[in-house]
């Protein structure tokens, strides 16, 4: 669920263009900012830079796939300990 707040004319294009509610979620997290006329903010997502972002996000796939089973002990922001759970 979104917080975003959609104008009439948004929703009636989003609607004609089939462009979904996840897919603005996904450019208002991931895209870039430029400015557009009249003080508005222009939000797009080139393919370089969405490659740079799946790139990325393989990468922690793969940190949370070695996380898994791990656990670590905390106290006052301090690790203690770390362990692979058995």
């Amino acid at each position: 669920m979104t917080d975003t707040i959609y104008t009439k004319h948004a929703s009636s294009r989003l609607r004609q263009r089939g462009i979904n509610v996840r897919t603005i979620e996904f450019l208002e997290k991931y895209g870039m900012d430029n400015f557009a006329p009249g003080g508005a903010l222009r939000i797009s997502l080139t393919r370089r830079n969405a490659q740079k972002i799946i790139d990325a996000l393989k990468r922690d796939i793969h940190f949370i796939e070695r996380a898994c089973g791990t656990v670590i002990i905390k106290k006052e922001g301090e690790i203690l300990t770390a362990y692979h759970k058995q």
